[in-house]
């Protein structure tokens, strides 16, 4: 559930942002497994499948680089609940002949889609049934959203509201941090390398889970 830069990335259990290894785009780093369960009961069955319901597409045009994770399903080849949603990264600076952000990939937009929210975490990072249970006995980690840039110190980060905490997904789904909100939509503007606060020039309402508030 995220778009890594510089490398792949194995990791199931998502890190808190700021803290992310490398620099990274994650609408929802958790256990994401597009293989379907109907193989997995068989003794031999060290992978899944092949997907055949659901996976992740991906579209480029100049400008704009647009990934769906469509009705995905969670580790270790659960099939239901699903998730669905999408990245959208978009240049600023087109109109110019410009299409990679401008200068250095600086002026960009970012935006997180969520049009199905039915898991948190997978069975790697503590999960059982897609939730973390009521009596742990081991570590439960739910999903991180947000994007990190990973420079040392770091401070171009975003973390969704509810991040790695339960209730995440309901949350992402049915919040926003645009004006007026639009259920499951949450866009940033990174210019010049910086991420721009969408309530940049007001004091944070610290009370209250926010991008701006720690």
């Amino acid at each position: 559930g995220n778009v890594s830069f510089q490398s792949s990335l194995a990791a199931f259990t998502p890190n808190a942002f700021p803290g992310a290894a490398q620099p990274m785009i994650a609408p929802f780093w958790a256990d994401v497994d597009t293989r379907p369960a109907a193989t997995y009961a068989s003794a031999t069955a060290s992978v899944c499948g092949n997907p055949a319901t659901n996976g992740v597409w991906w579209a480029l045009a100049p400008g704009r680089f647009v990934v769906t994770w469509d009705h995905v399903g969670y580790y270790e080849c659960h099939e239901t609940p699903a998730m669905s949603f999408q990245v959208i990264l978009t240049s600023t600076s087109c109109s110019s002949g410009i299409t990679d952000g401008g200068a250095g990939g600086t002026n960009f937009d970012i935006e997180f889609r969520y049009a199905e929210c039915g898991w948190e975490v997978g069975d790697a990072s503590g999960g059982v049934n897609g939730f973390c249970p009521a009596s742990a006995v081991t570590p439960c980690t739910p999903a991180q959203a947000g994007f990190d840039s990973a420079e040392s110190p770091d401070m171009d980060y975003a973390s969704l509201p509810g991040s790695r905490m339960d209730g995440v997904a309901s949350g992402l789904c049915a919040g926003s941090n645009l004006s007026p909100p639009q259920p499951g939509v949450w866009r940033f503007a990174v210019r010049g390398g910086s991420i721009m606060c969408p309530t940049a020039g007001t004091a944070c309402t610290t009370a209250k889970l926010g991008i701006c508030a720690p």
